[in-house]
């Protein structure tokens, strides 16, 4: 079952926020009175989803040109769902998603009836949409976006544009148990086709958009000395680490630090700086032979499910992800990537991460990597025989 809600196009988003909706979204999340409705639906539920909606006169404003096409596809896709998945044109190819009870009721309008009354719900044309279901699903998909913004523990988050024209979005943040967590999401508005056959602004997030790095304990200092590294092997340029980090420190202190849930790794004590820092370089890596490689890399994060992240540069000097597995069953690939111009998000990431709490490393212990790094205790290190 897909868990990763939807991406919302530009010229859609754009839309809702001039037509007022986008407002309406937010002014009834903040009272804590929007509900996508997924959280208890099932196959089952949905007809009862319609019952309600016909108590409450929301389908006698269904333009009668298109009443018996939408109600007619909406009870094909439920009955039929494999036949009927999303299309979405990648690169020049076609690729499909099956679809999800949660679609059918966000193409329905249910989510949306809570912000548009009946009259509102079906004129797409009022509001600048192309069909019906384009409407609907947009909205569904914004709902959606607001009410998930509340669960998550929002870290620090950047939009990158890639030489191939794909449009990612990446976040560093921390899970519940103030674990690292990296997220990269594929956003580009690759033209999709719902599951009733309409042409729509969004799309629901199958796992190939996304990649990830679900590291485990306090993995931070080992990144962000793998990121130093990553700077030193292609004399990258950083921003953030100009003037004495002067950046940096500067971020910091505009955050001071939340405690977050593993207090006790923020009182500093005996914090061993050293030990994160060895001679080693970052290794570079050939993707098309990753599957070959058994040795353990030189900078890496560990995990707690049987594999480790393995952190790369490649030819074109950018940081690479690939997770290694140390048990059975578990996949050698690519899960993250970052251009060498995203080297400073990474940085001001991993120290907003930090002292928002999210992990289980202070903002401080980050610093303390820096000025070990930019010491003369570690030109020693390096000229050790």
């Amino acid at each position: 079952m897909r868990s990763f809600g939807y991406t919302l196009y530009p010229e859609a988003r754009s839309k809702l926020e001039i037509s007022g909706i986008a407002e309406k979204i937010r002014l009834k999340n903040s009272g804590g009175r929007l509900d996508f409705g997924h959280f208890f639906i099932d196959d089952d539920e949905i007809r009862s989803v319609v019952k309600e909606m016909g108590d409450r006169g929301l389908f006698k404003t269904l333009p009668p040109k298109e009443r018996s096409c939408f109600q007619d596809g909406i009870d094909e896709v439920y009955k039929n769902r494999d036949k009927h998945p999303w299309k979405i044109k990648r690169s020049g190819k076609e690729y499909i998603e099956q679809v999800e009870i949660e679609d059918i009721l966000g193409i329905l309008g249910y989510p949306a009836s809570q912000v548009l009354n009946g009259d509102e719900l079906w004129d797409y044309k009022k509001f600048r949409f192309d069909n019906l279901t384009d409407l609907t699903g947009s909205v569904a998909a914004l709902i959606d976006e607001t009410v998930n913004e509340g669960v998550l523990r929002e870290g620090y988050t950047w939009q990158t544009k890639r030489g191939d024209g794909k449009f990612v979005i990446s976040q560093i943040t921390g899970d519940t148990n103030s674990d690292l967590r990296i997220f990269q999401t594929d956003v580009t508005p690759y033209e999709t086709t719902d599951p009733i056959g309409n042409r729509v602004s969004y799309r629901p997030i199958p796992e190939s958009d996304l990649n990830k790095v679900i590291a485990y304990h306090s993995t931070e200092p080992h990144l962000l000395v793998a990121l130093l590294k990553w700077i030193e092997h292609h004399k990258l340029p950083s921003q953030s680490l100009k003037d004495n980090y002067k950046e940096v420190v500067e971020l910091a202190r505009s955050l001071g630090q939340n405690m977050g849930t593993a207090t006790r790794n923020y009182g500093d004590f005996d914090f061993p700086v050293q030990r994160y820092f060895t001679r080693t370089d970052l290794m570079s890596i050939n993707e098309d032979d990753i599957t070959k490689g058994e040795n353990i890399p030189n900078h890496f994060l560990n995990t707690n499910w049987g594999a480790l992240y393995g952190i790369y540069t490649n030819v074109d000097k950018e940081l690479v992800f690939v997770q290694h597995p140390t048990q059975k069953g578990i996949e050698t690939k690519v899960t993250a990537r970052f251009l060498p111009d995203e080297v400073d998000h990474l940085i001001k990431g991993l120290f907003v991460q930090a002292a928002k709490g999210l992990g289980r490393t202070s903002a401080n212990q980050l610093m303390s990597c820096l000025d070990f790094r930019f010491s003369k205790e570690y030109e020693e290190l390096m000229r050790r025989d």
